[in-house]
């Protein structure tokens, strides 16, 4: 027998998909009730408003963004961790939450329990970022040129830019392209900073 906390989640899951399939202004309770197999009296049951629903499934994202942005760059030095941050947001786009949380990043203003929760989850990312970024740039042969929090900061705002660009259809190819020249960008500057 399935448990309560078990069908809480899986509404929650298919919220996040209906959200990155669908939007966030067309995704409805229905919707949501028939993705995780459920009925609407059920998803009501656990969230009384479509709002509140939305604030969890934001706080789901949220938390595998920030998990799967910490095991990305934990996969090994340099190179390969940036090779496998590319594939998770790839993967994630594919998968639809990323747009999902860009969705519900642009909702932000009419909604302050969805503002917390998608400022926990950059607060999250941002954090992964800063205890990984001076080590990783170390990897590749070169000092920060400026402070973690910074760099944390522009790399996160950097994988929202990617997402959008993908999201947006644009060629995977040159995404990847922009990418690949911000780090570049990021050597070369700390080759700069160290030869001062």
């Amino acid at each position: 027998m399935e448990t309560s906390d078990s069908a809480r989640d899986r509404i929650i899951e298919a919220a996040a998909a209906v959200i990155g399939e669908t939007g966030l202004t067309e995704t409805t309770v229905a919707k949501v009730a028939r993705r995780a197999g459920v009925s609407t009296a059920l998803v009501h049951y656990h969230f009384a408003t479509k709002a509140h629903l939305t604030v969890a499934a934001a706080g789901w994202i949220a938390d595998a963004r920030s998990s799967a942005l910490r095991r990305s760059l934990g996969r090994g030095t340099g190179l390969t961790a940036l090779d496998a941050l590319w594939s998770d947001v790839t993967a994630r786009v594919q998968r639809g939450t990323e747009r999902a949380w860009l969705e519900l990043s642009a909702a932000v203003r009419a909604d302050p329990d969805l503002a917390a929760v998608i400022e926990r989850g950059r607060r999250s990312e941002r954090e992964a970022w800063t205890a990984r970024v001076p080590t990783l740039l170390r990897e590749l042969g070169v000092e920060p040129a400026t402070g973690a929090e910074e760099l944390a900061g522009l790399l996160s705002a950097m994988l929202d830019g990617l997402a959008v660009a993908l999201v947006s259809g644009e060629p995977a190819g040159a995404v990847r392209a922009a990418y690949d020249a911000l780090w570049l960008i990021l050597v070369a500057a700390g080759q700069a900073a160290r030869r001062r």
